[in-house]
């Protein structure tokens, strides 16, 4: 086993270990949420049904319109005692030695009453009278028993409620908020030559989610009430949510039937979604009435994503962090379901902190996949520059040439100007002092053509001594004279201080798109040009060193 795959599988360990203690901590929290705080909160233990003495939470009838009661005797009262309790799709009533003291309100045909906090005072005098609610079934599935009773004071109650749930309501809050920060990043971190990128079905998902799991919490409900808006987002989005649950794992390796069959059920749950909407606003099925088929969709999501795992395996180490993640939802959402049996009203206790798990950990192998696809990106970005460019000078290579005449071209420019240079005496250098001594000569003419060029073309290495610049500016002639005076005045910037004195031979030539004219033709003739004044310079320099000293001269006359 490889050392970078040794290193991998320690991390993996250390990820699987830390996520086991990471959900015994949260089931630990969970199970401490549900502690009264307050001397004068106590709960309602003892009670009475037609069947004998009884635990909350009850078994319902599971027929619309049956009724249960239960009766306590009631202990002793305190000032500002009410009798509180919750339920979900039932109409309720309490009662006092038979006399009616409380009835919620029932709602219109198809419209889903949701959760309800029933909190109803109580005199202090009405110490050890029975006390009996009875529950009427409005929906099935859908209506939930009482699970439990307290007596206390209305502001103690929602004190404790607030300072159990909190925690949970920002862990949701918190999810939310990275569904939000996943599909912005997605949008930051879209580059075309990435192949990773987090899919947006999943940034909607987290988001969706968290709303959802925020709602379970009863925290909104106590702080802004029943509003339409808030029903809305405790009933609705589960439809939504599971088709986004097909649409992202569309994203991960797994069969073409299977791919398929998650693409029909994500647009059949999209349907299923807005029928949902539009039944409870117009009043032809309540949102607690289209539950069956969404358990159904959820029921073929699992036994799909089941299929889908062997897939996933077959790239284990690339997808390990998301198989974690997704064995963590399954452990959080199966500690719900026992939950849910024992009464509580809170269907996501469990399930918000797995998310939360699963979506840091799949954020975390998303991360993984963006960093290593943004190396291999950068790595091909960085050759295909250095194919563009001269590894001596930095300058653009022969390539590179190429591919910027065609451009130019393309681009239809009126006016290219195209200077050919040469290094005068660079084989003598080479022949006579090393390759390490010719070289040096080459980088001091590259920063004195960059220097004179730089501004108004673009400069190239095309051979050992040749260096080309193609001029775009309107009038080419005129920069290239002023341009020829910088390369002279940069020559002999560089031969300061030096042993080997640099020259370089310039020619000419401009392409004016409205001339009946080759482009490439003018570049033979600007590399006549120079290989001309190549010659007079070498000429040149050959005359003066032969010219006779006439100091000398004069002497031996």
């Amino acid at each position: 086993m490889s050392k970078p795959t040794k290193k991998q599988n320690f991390r993996f360990l250390v990820t699987a270990l830390l996520s086991v203690v990471v959900i015994f901590l949260f089931i630990t929290f969970i199970s401490s949420q549900d502690r009264l705080a307050g001397s004068h909160l106590r709960q309602i233990m003892l009670w009475e049904s037609a069947q004998g003495e009884t635990k909350l939470p009850l078994a319902l009838p599971q027929t619309v319109g049956q009724t249960v009661e239960i009766r306590a005797t009631l202990p002793e009262l305190q000032f500002a005692d009410c009798l509180i309790f919750r339920t979900e799709n039932l109409a309720v009533s309490v009662s006092l030695d038979g006399q009616l003291l409380y009835s919620s309100t029932l709602p219109l045909a198809h419209r889903t009453l949701g959760d309800e906090w029933h909190m109803v005072p109580l005199p202090p005098e009405k110490s050890g009278k029975t006390v009996s609610i009875t529950s009427t079934v409005l929906y099935t599935p859908g209506s939930n028993p009482v699970s439990a009773v307290y007596l206390g004071s209305q502001s103690d109650f929602l004190q404790n409620l607030l300072r159990n749930h909190l925690p949970s309501y920002m862990v949701s809050i918190l999810l939310f908020l990275s569904g939000i920060a996943f599909l912005f990043s997605s949008r930051m971190i879209a580059r075309r030559d990435l192949r990773v990128q987090i899919p947006w079905s999943f940034a909607l998902l987290c988001a969706t989610l968290g709303l959802w799991c925020a709602m379970q919490t009863e925290v909104p409900e106590i702080l802004y009430g029943r509003t339409t808006f808030l029903h809305f987002i405790t009933y609705s989005p589960l439809p939504f949510a599971l088709a986004l649950a097909f649409f992202f794992l569309r994203t991960l390796p797994a069969p073409k039937w299977l791919l398929a069959a998650y693409l029909w059920l994500g647009m059949v749950e999209l349907l299923a979604w807005v029928v949902t909407i539009a039944g409870e606003t117009f009043r032809f099925a309540a949102y607690v009435e289209t539950l069956p088929q969404t358990r159904l969709a959820l029921y073929a999501l699992i036994v799909l994503f089941i299929l889908q795992i062997p897939s996933l395996l077959k790239e284990f180490r690339t997808y390990f962090y998301m198989v974690l993640g997704f064995t963590c939802i399954a452990v959080m959402v199966i500690a719900d379901i026992f939950s849910a049996y024992a009464g509580t009203y809170d269907y996501a206790r469990n399930t918000r902190f797995g998310l939360l798990l699963m979506t840091v950990l799949i954020a975390l192998q998303y991360g993984v996949r963006v960093r290593e696809s943004v190396k291999r990106a950068d790595e091909a970005d960085l050759m295909r520059r250095l194919a563009y460019r001269d590894s001596l000078t930095g300058l653009h290579n022969r390539l590179a040439l190429v591919r910027d005449q065609e451009r130019l071209l393309a681009q239809g420019r009126s006016c290219v100007g195209i200077v050919q240079m040469d290094i005068n005496n660079l084989k003598q250098v080479n022949d006579q002092f090393g390759h390490e001594q010719g070289d040096a000569l080459i980088l001091r003419a590259a920063k004195a053509i960059r220097t004179a060029f730089n501004d108004v073309g673009t400069c190239y290495r095309v051979g050992g001594d040749e260096f080309v610049a193609l001029l775009t500016e309107t009038d080419c002639e005129a920069t290239y004279r002023e341009c020829a005076e910088k390369l002279t005045k940069a020559c002999e910037e560089q031969n300061e201080n030096q042993t080997h004195l640099l020259s370089i031979a310039l020619g000419f030539a401009m392409y004016n798109a409205e001339a009946d004219e080759q482009f490439f033709d003018l570049v033979r003739i600007a590399d006549m040009r120079m290989y001309e004044r190549k010659r007079e310079m070498k000429a040149q320099i050959e005359a003066e060193a032969q010219q006779p000293d006439m100091s000398e001269g004069s002497s031996g006359l």
